[in-house]
């Protein structure tokens, strides 16, 4: 399996063009010298979960905002690494800096199912307005 990498520049507030990956987990810009992965830029190295949204799209730990386009008062989740599991678990977002676990979707067939049932509707770097208690009433419902 190929793993899927991108890195998010947090200094710059964009999307790192360019880079490959060591094995020493430095990363190698074509431009410049091997620099250490988090003091370049304050660059951020995301990971492909390897899972797929309902409309075919990577998607990746730690990053993208997913919703149930079924459902319009659907909470926003995120895919979030545990290092205790080696894996990805399945987060809701309560509010601010709050996300909590569901753990009804703890079977991983019916973990990946509901994945697949999600839509990315952005991430947390370009879009940090979705995940913003202010952009919300006190029911949870988005206002427009």
């Amino acid at each position: 399996m190929n793993d899927k990498y991108k890195a998010w520049d947090k200094k710059d507030k964009k999307w790192v063009d360019e880079f490959a990956i060591l094995p020493d987990e430095t990363l190698f810009y074509p431009w410049d010298t091997e620099v250490e992965l988090y003091e370049y830029l304050n660059c951020i190295l995301l990971k492909s979960t390897g899972l797929k949204d309902i409309d075919g799209k990577d998607i990746y730990g730690d990053c993208d905002l997913l919703t149930d386009p079924t459902n319009h008062d659907s909470c926003i989740f995120m895919l979030k690494w545990i290092q205790e599991d080696a894996g990805y678990r399945l987060y809701f977002w309560l509010d601010g800096d709050n996300w909590d676990w569901d753990e009804s979707i703890d079977d991983f067939y019916d973990y990946e199912k509901s994945i697949l049932k999600l839509q990315i509707i952005g991430n947390r770097f370009e879009n940090p307005d979705l995940i913003d208690d202010k952009n919300y009433d006190s029911e949870g419902r988005r206002i427009k």
